[in-house]
């Protein structure tokens, strides 16, 4: 469609007003994000940018698999599983001798009190 064309080519021109900046460099650390003063030197962070994670809604290990094996994070399914085993996250069914539990639920809300009519304020029969 011509719209679709429109975006490509917008993004085709906004790469090349960046090209100067193909020398820059990025790093890698695979760390939890609590340790950055131990990790990081003071100063040397420009920006972060990031998506809040949503540990009910997605198993995040499930889909950036792609991602995860281009860049090198994991090699094979071993390699996931330990990766995924360290994520904050509430979508994975846990180990099998756990499971027995029962599941925990929130109590059933009550309805709401009704108010009494008075007989005075309800329609007399015509």
């Amino acid at each position: 469609s011509e719209a679709w064309s429109d975006c490509l080519r917008t993004i085709i021109h906004d790469l090349g007003l960046h090209q100067d900046r193909a020398h820059v460099s990025a790093r890698v650390i695979k760390a939890d994000s609590r340790d950055a003063d131990r990790l990081l030197a003071p100063q040397s962070v420009d920006a972060v940018i990031t998506s809040p994670p949503y540990p009910n809604e997605k198993d995040y290990t499930r889909t950036t698999r792609l991602e995860s094996v281009i860049l090198g994070l994991v090699r094979d399914k071993q390699e996931l599983r330990a990766l995924k085993q360290h994520l904050v996250r509430s979508n994975t069914s846990p180990p099998a001798a756990t499971s027995a539990a029962p599941p925990i639920r929130a109590p059933s809300p009550k309805p709401p009190a009704r108010s009494p009519v008075s007989k005075a304020s309800s329609p007399s029969p015509s």
